[in-house]
């Protein structure tokens, strides 16, 4: 039985094409012109939008009006590049502010990540992360005291990325570990975060250790707008065949939020 697609599919669909040829950022026409263009109400061209909201084809700004989504990839890898370096790599450009650092009491999840003694006292460091003066992401990271201390001078002059301070004060930094799922963020990360309502977002965990000690250096978690950026895992190759022996057992992730 052939199964027939909703009005607002079809359009959606199309436009989808055109877009695919139109340049990022670039201004769509309002919901009345599609409408009038495709012979379409009003109320299916606004649902053909929204359908291409959610496929992250399209970016609304209030006010403003519907454009062409840009998307910087967000790779995960063995390989770990800063998040600075992983925007320009992309063409674009980026800010992180520091919003704040503050010692707290460590979380069990926390001291066993970084190795340390339980209710440990480490920095949390808060950052945003924009790409194009878009907000991008939140990142809460958490540092051992003996390590923290010096990191806000630090990184006001070497900028907001952990990896070039780390080196700076002699550390191989290298990921040991990291995971990504698809959560829902509370309430004030998603204002933060400046997105409608609270619909589902990236969250990327992963922790920072010394190659050289094995020393963990940090523990990160970073809420990711999917319209923003577009999270990529890569690990290994269909062409480069697996190794022959097997791999020692990872360190695990925390098992719970690592609010």
């Amino acid at each position: 039985m052939t199964s027939v697609l909703p009005t607002y599919l079809v359009l959606a669909d199309k436009l989808a094409e055109q877009i695919s040829e139109l340049e990022p950022r670039e201004r769509l026409p309002s919901e009345v012109e599609l409408a009038e263009r495709h012979h379409v109400s009003r109320l299916t061209a606004r649902a053909a939008m929204q359908e291409l909201e959610r496929r992250y084809l399209v970016r609304r700004a209030k006010g403003s009006g519907t454009y062409v989504a840009e998307r910087v990839e967000y790779v995960i890898s063995p390989r770990f590049v800063p998040w600075t370096d992983m925007v320009h790599q992309a063409g674009a450009t980026t800010t992180r502010p520091i919003l704040r650092a503050t010692p707290i009491r460590a979380n069990d999840d926390i001291s066993q990540s970084l190795g340390l003694a339980r209710n440990s006292r480490v920095v949390e460091l808060v950052r945003l992360g924009t790409v194009n003066e878009v907000v991008a992401n939140l990142t809460h990271s958490y540092l051992p005291t003996d390590l923290a201390p010096q990191f806000p001078e630090l990184l006001a002059t070497a900028g907001t990325d952990l990896v070039p301070v780390l080196r700076s004060l002699g550390y191989r930094p290298k990921r040991l570990w990291a995971y990504a799922e698809l959560a829902v963020p509370d309430i004030e990360t998603a204002k933060t975060l400046e997105v409608d309502g609270r619909p589902p977002l990236w969250l990327v965990v992963h922790c920072i250790v010394d190659a050289t000690s094995g020393r963990r250096l940090v523990l990160s978690r970073a809420w990711n707008r999917p319209d923003v950026l577009r999270v990529r895992f890569e690990f290994g190759s269909p062409d480069v065949p697996s190794p022959s022996t097997t791999p020692a057992k990872a360190s695990q992730p925390p098992r719970k939020d690592t609010e």
